[in-house]
């Protein structure tokens, strides 16, 4: 079964495999629970990824 790469922003926050300029990577999609229009990408250092091209998918 192929795997589905989505791009948009995921429903939920939590950990994501992820593809950017065709480099795979793993980065946590924040969601703020005070003020949830407050969304973005943080990578396992915890920098920021702002980048409106991300694909993602679900962690196997």
């Amino acid at each position: 079964m192929a795997d589905v790469w989505h791009t948009g922003q995921p429903d939920r926050k939590g950990w994501y495999n992820c593809r950017l300029d065709g480099e795979e990577m793993r980065l946590y999609f924040f969601i703020c629970e005070l003020n949830p229009r407050k969304r973005y990408w943080n990578d396992e250092t915890g920098a920021r990824i702002d980048d409106d091209e991300i694909e993602w998918r679900e962690p196997r």
